[in-house]
C-alpha cells in the first residue's frame, strides 16, 4: 500500500484464537491457530481490519471417527476426545474467539449429528459456528489447502478436489472468487475391506458404485480397477474437457447438490483429503486401514496423469478441512457499522437476499419497489417468529437522499411485517451506520444492527460476535446448517 504525504499506516494488531473441529467419516481431530487482526487502514481513514496473518499453534492427532455399534457417532467418545486434546493443548473453551465446529462427510447424515454438537457445544467458546453442509465443506477444503489463496495470488481457476472416507468435495475458484462447488457421496470407506481384501461392507453409494462395476460378482473384484473406476467417475465430474453426459452424476446415491456446469477451463487441480495424503505418501500395508483408500489413490493419481489434468498436492492435504473451518471462516465488519451492542453475540440467523438474481426484476430505485420486495420476503419469515439477516443488494453507489427514501421503505416494512428484533441489515459499500442512523431515528427504541464489507459468497446463516476491542470491528461467520436426511 502506498503511503500519501502526511499519513501513515496503522500498526496495531490483535491476535484472535481460532479452532477447526472436523468429525468425519474417518477421521476426526482438530487445529488450533492463532490469527493476527491488523489494521491495514491509513491514519487518516477508516480502519479496515483484516486477518493479517495465521499461525497454527496446535495440530491433534487423527484420530478415527468414534461410531457405535449401531452406526451412530458416538458423542460421548468424540467429546473425550476433544477435552483431551484442550487439555494437551492448554486452551480453554473462553480463549476461542472463533472458528468452525463440522460434522463433514457422511457423518452429517447421521441421525444424531445434532447431538453431537450439542455434547461438545461447551468447548466451543463464545464465537464458533456448528456446520455440517457439503458446499461449505468444499469451500473450507479448498481454503484450508491454500487452492483459494493460490488462485487468488496467480489469477488462475484452480478446482480443488478433497475425497475423504464418505465424500468427495469439490470447490472451484477464479481469481480468488468462489465459482461453483459440488459433492459426491464417493468416498475412501463407501466400500469396506476385510483383513484379506475382500468387500465386507458397502455404503448405498458403495453399492450403487459395485452395481455399476464389470465384475462377475464381489469376490472377483479387483481392487485396483476398482479404484481406478471410482476415480474415472470423480475425473468425469470435474474434467470440463472430457466430461460424458451420464446418469451416474444425477443418482440420489452419488450427487449432493448441484452438478458442476464445467464451464470454466481448470488450469490447475489441487488434490486434498485422506487419499490425497495417500497418493502423497507411501503405505506398506494397503489394507491397513480397512476400506478402499489406497487403491482410489492410486487410481485417481493414474486416471489423472492419463489425461493430463496438473495437479497438486499441498502439505498436509488431510488437515486441509480442519484448517479451513479454524481459519477461513471468519469475516469481519468494518467501523462503519451501526449496532444494538447489546444483543451481541447472536448466533444462527438465516441470510434473506430478497434483490438476489432470481427473486425478481431489477431494482429500478423507486422506493414503492424496494418496499414491495422486500416486505413480501421477510413476510414469509415472520410467521416462525425469529430474527433472519436481510442482505441489501441493491444499496450501492447510492446518495445520502435515496438511502433516506428507502430508509422509509425499509422501516415501514419492519413493522408491518412485525419481524422480531433485532432487525439486523447487511449491505455493500460502507454506508451501514448511516443507514442504522436513519432507521433509528424512523424505529424509535428498535433494536437495529447494521454491517458492511461482508462477502456472502456461501452461507446459509450467520453468527454475528462481539465487537473486538478497541477497534469495534464486529465479527461475522458464514456457516450453513445442513444436515442431510
Amino acid at each position: 500500500m502506498k503511503e500519501r504525504p502526511g499519513s501513515s499506516l496503522h500498526t496495531d494488531a490483535q491476535p484472535l484464537m481460532s479452532v477447526g473441529i472436523d468429525i468425519g467419516t474417518t477421521s476426526t481431530h482438530l487445529v488450533f491457530s492463532l490469527l493476527t487482526l491488523t489494521n491495514r487502514s491509513l491514519s487518516t481513514q477508516i480502519p479496515h481490519m483484516v486477518v493479517s496473518e495465521r499461525q497454527v499453534i496446535y495440530q491433534s492427532p487423527i484420530y478415527f471417527t468414534p461410531l457405535q455399534a449401531e452406526g451412530v457417532i458416538d458423542a460421548t467418545g468424540v467429546k473425550g476426545i476433544f477435552e483431551e486434546e484442550y487439555a494437551k493443548a492448554g486452551v480453554n473453551a473462553g480463549d476461542i474467539a472463533c472458528g468452525a465446529v463440522i460434522i463433514t462427510g457422511e457423518t452429517a447424515r447421521l441421525r444424531n449429528a445434532r447431538e453431537v454438537l450439542h455434547e461438545i457445544s461447551n468447548l466451543a467458546g463464545d464465537f464458533v459456528a456448528a456446520s455440517a453442509g457439503p458446499l461449505l465443506e468444499s469451500v473450507f477444503a479448498a481454503r484450508g489447502s491454500g487452492a483459494a489463496q493460490y488462485s487468488h495470488e496467480t489469477g488462475k481457476t484452480v478446482c480443488n478436489i478433497d475425497i475423504g472416507g464418505g465424500t468427495t468435495n469439490v470447490a472451484t475458484f477464479k481469481d480468488g472468487h468462489l465459482i461453483e462447488a459440488s459433492c459426491l457421496r464417493i468416498g475412501s470407506r463407501c466400500i469396506r475391506l476385510s483383513a484379506e481384501g475382500r468387500i465386507v461392507e458397502c455404503s448405498q453409494s458403495g453399492k450403487y458404485l459395485l452395481s455399476r462395476f464389470p465384475a462377475a460378482s464381489e469376490d472377483d473384484v479387483s481392487l485396483p480397477l476398482l479404484g481406478r473406476f471410482i476415480a474415472e467417475i470423480i475425473c468425469r465430474f470435474v474434467d470440463y474437457s472430457q466430461s460424458e453426459e451420464t446418469d451416474e452424476f444425477h443418482h440420489d446415491c452419488l450427487l449432493m447438490g448441484n452438478r458442476l456446469s464445467l464451464e470454466n477451463p481448470i488450469d490447475q487441480f489441487w488434490l486434498s483429503g485422506g487419499v490425497a495424503e495417500l497418493i502423497k505418501g507411501e503405505m506398506s500395508d494397503p489394507l491397513r486401514f480397512g476400506d478402499l483408500g489406497y487403491f482410489l489413490a492410486g487410481g485417481m493419481k493414474d486416471a489423472m496423469e492419463e489425461r493430463s489434468l496438473p495437479f497438486h498436492i499441498p502439505d498436509s492435504p488431510i488437515r486441509a478441512t480442519v484448517l479451513g473451518a479454524g481459519s477461513h471462516s471468519l469475516q469481519l465488519s468494518g467501523c462503519t457499522v451501526s449496532l444494538s451492542e447489546e444483543r451481541l453475540p447472536i448466533k444462527g440467523l438465516p441470510i434473506v437476499r430478497p434483490f438476489a438474481s432470481g427473486n425478481g426484476p431489477p431494482i429500478d430505485g423507486s422506493p414503492s419497489q424496494f418496499h414491495a420486495r422486500l416486505k413480501a420476503c421477510i413476510s414469509s419469515y415472520a410467521s416462525e417468529l425469529e430474527p433472519v439477516a436481510i442482505v441489501l443488494d441493491c444499496i450501492e453507489d447510492i446518495n445520502y437522499a435515496q438511502l433516506r427514501l428507502w430508509a422509509d421503505a425499509l422501516a415501514f416494512a419492519l413493522q408491518e411485517t412485525e419481524l422480531p428484533e433485532p432487525y439486523v441489515l447487511i449491505m455493500p459499500g460502507d454506508a451501514a451506520m448511516a443507514l442504522g442512523q436513519l432507521l433509528r431515528g424512523r424505529l424509535n427504541d428498535r433494536a437495529i444492527i447494521t454491517l458492511d464489507g461482508l462477502n456472502l459468497e456461501i452461507g446459509d446463516y450467520i453468527d454475528i460476535g462481539r465487537p473486538l476491542g478497541a477497534s469495534g470491528t464486529i465479527p461475522v461467520t458464514l456457516k450453513s446448517l445442513i444436515f442431510s436426511k
